[in-house]
């Protein structure tokens, strides 16, 4: 093929392609006029997702504050042992004109946070000090969906506290056992891995008990339980070794 006959082909391709291009114009706009809506319901869409997760985002910070904050006007009633008004408020006293209101009202509105978790963790500690084991187990396990390690620790050793109250034992020695490994690292895991080994001592697994009170001794033979150790292995005839 000579020099021209190329040429005039290049030339022939370079014209297909230029009327090409308005024909993929138009056709794209024919296809965007068509589904205009359906673009633009797209992008609301999409723009009412983004503005939705931050507008959550921002009111799960203020509810998480908000518990917080009453959490902090309830909770000496617990420390100073008056369980009753820290359970169910104290209409008597207000701050900021509200009454303080109870651990039982703060878990029912502000549960899913972090803070209504702790204050379930206080209301089943005060059920389970007054001896109400069946109130207080469902506040320990909505407790042990928390986050903070210490309130995970306080929520097993709660459960373990109502199901050896119920005298499971065996099942309370491995709520205790889980306590104890959480608590480890806070180095809270002595008490609650001795409470295990009495549970496991009581409820006849014999091995399992001399284990935990070996353990006990061995990770710290001057623990404030090194002697209730002591005295479990004496107990089951085992040396202390």
């Amino acid at each position: 093929m000579d020099q021209e006959a190329v040429r005039t082909t290049e030339q022939e391709q370079q014209q297909a392609s230029i009327e090409l291009q308005p024909k993929l114009a138009e056709r794209f706009q024919l296809w965007l006029q068509a589904h205009l809506r359906e673009v633009i319901g797209a992008a609301v869409v999409l723009l009412l997702a983004i503005g939705g997760v931050l507008y959550w985002n921002i009111l799960q910070k203020q509810r998480a504050e908000t518990a917080a904050t009453l959490l902090a006007r309830v909770v000496t009633y617990y420390d100073n042992g008056d369980y009753e008004r820290a359970l169910y408020g104290d209409t008597a006293k207000t701050i900021r004109d509200e009454p303080v209101r109870g651990l039982v009202e703060i878990v029912q509105e502000y549960g899913s946070t972090e803070a209504g978790r702790v204050a379930a963790f206080y209301a089943g500690s005060a059920y389970l000090l007054q001896g109400e084991i069946a109130k207080a187990r469902p506040y320990f396990e909505r407790a042990a969906t928390a986050k903070a390690p210490l309130v995970l620790v306080g929520a097993y050793a709660g459960l373990a506290a109502c199901t050896e109250e119920e005298g499971k034992l065996a099942e309370a020695a491995q709520l205790y056992e889980r306590a104890a490994t959480i608590g480890a690292p806070l180095g809270i895991a002595e008490r609650y891995r001795f409470f295990a080994a009495y549970c496991y001592e009581r409820a006849g697994n014999t091995q399992k008990a001399v284990q935990l009170y070996r353990q006990l001794l061995q990770e710290n033979e001057f623990s404030d339980f090194a002697g209730e150790a002591k005295a479990g292995l004496a107990r089951l005839g085992t040396a202390v070794e």
